[in-house]
């Protein structure tokens, strides 16, 4: 589940060719308008909404909470149709989007080059721009692509063709199962 948000956040961060982090929230904000979800602040809500293809919504006081807060509901609209207040499961289409922002504001491969370098939590959250609660959150997903064997053909996707990726996965004696999950 999560490693499917992996690779839609890789997708939507190679579209748009963002390749600097933090990464600014006036370019959050043009991707997400451009994919067809406009943003309005309103102080009359207390939790966002999403109507019809806009997410209504309190600003944030910082700008941590903001990336991270706008990305997860664009995650809730792209991935998952919009609202899930009253659907059933609602916290696994919570954590999905969660993953999705996680995903998306520290790239795969990225991230785990920073933790290589033995950054505190405190230091993540600064160079990324987010939340201490998502840095925690991110590197749960790490261990746990690791711990399944996934995380290295998420950074394989990232710069290999679908054939070369298919030839260094036979090659490496990996499941052909995983690399059916990743085309």
């Amino acid at each position: 589940m999560y490693y499917t948000m992996a690779q839609k956040a890789n997708k939507l961060l190679l579209k748009y060719n963002i390749i600097n982090f933090p990464i600014n929230t006036e370019i959050i904000e043009y991707i997400i308008e451009n994919e067809g979800l406009e943003i309005e602040f309103t102080d009359s809500i207390k939790n966002a909404v999403i109507i019809d293809n806009a997410i209504y919504m309190n600003k944030p006081d910082n700008m941590r909470d903001y990336r991270s807060f706008i990305v997860h509901e664009y995650g809730h609209f792209t991935y998952q149709c919009g609202n899930i207040e009253y659907l059933p499961n609602k916290n696994k289409y919570e954590m999905e989007a969660q993953a999705f922002a996680a995903y998306f504001l520290m790239p795969i491969g990225i991230f785990e080059k920073h933790l290589e370098l033995e950054e505190n939590d405190y230091e993540l959250s600064q160079d990324f721009g987010v939340t201490l609660e998502l840095v925690k959150f991110r590197k749960n997903l790490t261990k746990a692509l690791i711990d399944s064997g996934e995380y290295n053909l998420l950074v394989y996707s990232l710069y290999f063709r679908k054939d070369d990726l298919k030839n260094i996965i036979i090659n490496n004696n990996t499941d052909e199962e995983i690399y059916k999950r990743i085309i």
